[in-house]
């Protein structure tokens, strides 16, 4: 799991990262698709709260949505429930480079703390 964090005060937004590489396994996806859903359920969701990013990994990255697409965490729980599984290599460069990105594209707001959360499942047995 990796955390990033920029201080502010005021709106959240929240970048998460998802490993859908192939170290995940598919059958070990659900699991932390789930957990991530968990933790949505509980944050209070909307464009002055907190507001939801989503990326996924592999072999690169990718957006799933970003932070203007769903006010409700009804909406982002069915999208974060939707990410596919890629399997393939795992680049935490590229998912970090992406959720930086999404971060950084809003930096003028100085009114809102950013928090960034990569998600990796442990993949041992």
């Amino acid at each position: 799991m990796y955390l990033l964090v920029a201080a502010g005060s005021g709106r959240i937004d929240l970048v998460i990262g998802v490993d859908v590489s192939g170290s995940v396994r598919r059958e070990r996806l659900p699991n932390a698709l789930e957990f991530i859903a968990d933790v949505v359920d509980d944050l209070e969701v909307g464009t002055e709260k907190t507001r939801v990013a989503l990326v996924y990994f592999s072999d690169d990255a990718y957006q799933l949505f970003d932070f203007g697409r769903f006010n409700n965490k009804e909406d982002i729980i069915y999208w974060i429930k939707k990410t596919p599984y890629v399997g393939g290599r795992t680049n935490s460069a590229a998912a970090l480079r992406l959720m930086v990105t999404l971060i950084l594209v809003d930096l003028s707001d100085t009114a809102t703390q950013r928090v960034n959360l990569c998600v990796r499942p442990y993949s041992g047995t």
